[in-house]
């Protein structure tokens, strides 16, 4: 059974952003920025892996997410943040 899209996303410190309002994701050096249309801050995804390799997969991973979430946000769906506490102290 496919899931029904959501119209707004949980963030894995369990705040909501709404999709229509997700207009670009920038990478800095701690984690994941969620900027509106305006390129102001309405979500923040840290990074906490300390291994280099784990943090370049869920930096990988967040951004190749909200990649696909703001290109086709009629088929977005709840991703599975678990994977950001694999490799963290």
């Amino acid at each position: 059974m496919a899931m029904k899209p959501i119209r707004a996303l949980m963030l894995p410190n369990k705040a909501s952003i709404r999709v229509d309002l997700i207009a670009q994701v920038v990478a800095y050096a701690e984690g994941v920025g969620i900027l509106n249309d305006r390129n102001r801050m309405i979500g923040w995804i840290e990074i906490y892996a300390q291994d280099e390799a784990a943090r370049a997969d869920h930096f990988d991973f967040v951004l190749e997410t909200l990649n696909k979430l703001v290109n086709n946000p009629r088929q977005a769906e709840q991703p599975d943040w678990s994977r950001l506490h694999e490799g963290t102290l």
